[in-house]
């Protein structure tokens, strides 16, 4: 068994990272940057495994993955990969999801429709993500504009674990 250091208590908490895979020298974009396309093509709405949840399912698994932290790429990620079999790996050792229908916004000549161009990805932390295949360094792509919604920026709080304060009349 593995000894704890001498300073460890039992009922102590502590915040552990495992690194699962590490590449240095990769090309990698930002994680909102990279898109996901439909795979419907690939599966159909209730065919087993592969099939979409009924809306209220899905409803209920999006609330949970955004209640556990995951951002908005993160959750897209997940739900191409529900969508195209689970992640299962190809002979190649590639992830299915990671293959097919995903891209990149690059600019173009109309502001209103930029050009999407197709990669092939790699490992992600969910801030960054390696891109294998369809870009080369120093290619530019967009990301989304992010909004900021009107409870932040009049100074309102929505932090789950600060505790707020009566709002109305001040003091009697």
């Amino acid at each position: 068994p593995y000894r704890l250091p001498p300073f460890a208590r039992s009922g102590m908490t502590a915040n552990l990272e495992f690194v699962i895979e590490e590449k240095t020298g990769a090309l990698a974009v930002p994680a909102s940057a990279v898109q996901q396309g439909s795979n419907r093509s690939k599966s159909k709405a209730g065919s087993g495994s592969g099939g979409a949840p009924d809306p209220e399912r899905r409803e209920r698994m999006l609330a949970r993955m955004r209640e556990n932290g995951m951002s908005e790429v993160e959750i897209q990620e997940r739900l191409a990969r529900f969508a195209s079999g689970g992640g299962r790996k190809k002979e190649g050792g590639q992830d299915e999801a990671s293959s097919s229908g995903t891209y990149v916004l690059t600019d173009s000549s109309n502001p209103e429709k930029p050009n999407r161009k197709p990669v092939k990805t790699g490992i992600s932390d969910g801030s960054y993500t390696e891109i294998l295949e369809g870009l080369a360094e120093g290619d530019e792509v967009l990301i989304q504009k992010i909004k900021i919604s009107s409870a932040s920026s009049s100074g309102g709080s929505s932090n789950p674990f600060m505790p707020s304060r009566p709002r109305g009349g001040g003091r009697r």
